[in-house]
């Protein structure tokens, strides 16, 4: 008898820690197609991962300061769906982004800052809280050209050019 409620409560503890990782995964991985990823290396984790993008010139001025471009690479959406608490399943969409960070980015919070194109859909920025920031910019379809012109505005100004070279 006793050996028999041992496992019982072995049981309900194991799927008590499953329910609750399922849980956990649901929570803190983002099923929006629009969750865009931290860094090159977070988006391979994620499978959105498609290929890097060298940036010419990777630096410019901004009011008096050096801006430089730390990683730039493109992904694809995608959305996680979660089914029975801690299955996954992925469902992948023909939007691209092209996604890049700035280093030190705390010292440019002006929000006058912008990037422009002609090739995308939008364009926005997040913040991790910490001095990890990034820019997105989203493209419509299955085709990203060879060399994205990106125009950096100061309300919605042009003042610099940057070349966007997927590799």
């Amino acid at each position: 008898m006793l050996k028999a409620m041992l496992w019982i409560v072995c049981g309900l503890i194991v799927l008590g820690l499953s329910l609750y990782k399922g849980c956990m995964n649901s929570l803190t991985e983002s099923s929006s197609p629009t969750s865009v990823s931290w860094s090159p290396s977070d988006a391979k984790e994620r499978n959105k991962y498609i290929r890097p993008v060298r940036i010419v010139p990777n630096s410019f001025n901004w009011k008096g300061q050096e801006v430089v471009i730390d990683s730039a690479w493109i992904e694809r959406e995608r959305r996680v769906h979660y089914y029975l608490l801690f299955f996954k399943s992925y469902e992948y969409f023909d939007n691209y982004r092209v996604v890049f960070t700035i280093k030190d980015m705390q010292k440019f919070e002006d929000s006058t800052l912008g990037f422009t194109s002609p090739h995308t859909n939008g364009m926005g920025t997040q913040s991790s809280g910490r001095s990890k920031r990034y820019v997105y910019m989203g493209f419509l379809g299955t085709q990203y050209p060879d060399t994205i012109p990106v125009a950096v505005t100061d309300r919605f100004v042009q003042t610099d050019t940057l070349a966007f070279i997927p590799m």
